[in-house]
């Protein structure tokens, strides 16, 4: 019984590592994903080009906003982007919340209903899938509002930032490691 039970269990595992995989879709090119690389504050997931959440630093920094030359319309058009952007996220997660919560019930069961299991961890895959295409739409969107010559711009100005990120990053860690 209990034998069954653990192979039933490890079963469910499989299956959501496997949903997971396949959420993620391919692997880029690139250097290995994590803090080291990405910083804690990014999407999850590899994307080319320049992230949603870059375009934050535009709201939030007035210089940058004059070093890209960017009107008060192509600013307020990004802030209102970016925020319902935040929402739909918000939203997908706590869905995806209730569901772990229900999966995670159903895996504690005496008898495992693998089928039961097998739509939650789908329905989890479908929402890591729609909030991946989501981030990457709203992030094309977003970057249209700016000319190539803002794009260029923005992709130095955020290269430096993640720079110094990084340092500080390796910095805080090496002195935790003390």
């Amino acid at each position: 019984m209990r034998t069954k039970k653990m192979f039933q269990l490890m079963l469910v595992v499989l299956m959501l590592v496997s949903v997971a995989v396949f959420a993620r879709g391919p692997k880029q090119d690139g250097p290995p994903e994590g803090m080291m690389n990405d910083g804690p504050h990014l999407m999850r997931g590899r994307m080319p080009g320049l992230r949603i959440q870059f375009l934050g630093i535009v709201l939030n920094d007035p210089s940058v906003q004059e070093e890209l030359k960017l009107s008060k319309t192509t600013v307020t058009k990004i802030q209102d982007l970016i925020t319902e952007n935040k929402k739909f996220n918000v939203q997908k997660r706590a869905d995806k919340e209730i569901l772990q919560i229900d999966l995670q019930k159903e895996a504690d069961q005496d008898t495992i209903n693998v089928t039961k299991v097998k739509e939650l961890a789908t329905k989890i895959g479908a929402l890591d899938s729609e909030i991946f295409i989501r981030n990457t739409t709203d992030n094309a969107k977003g970057l249209n509002f700016l000319n190539p010559d803002q794009k260029n711009k923005l992709k130095k100005i955020v290269a430096d930032n993640h720079k110094k990120l990084k340092k500080r990053f390796k910095k805080n860690w090496k002195k935790k490691r003390k």
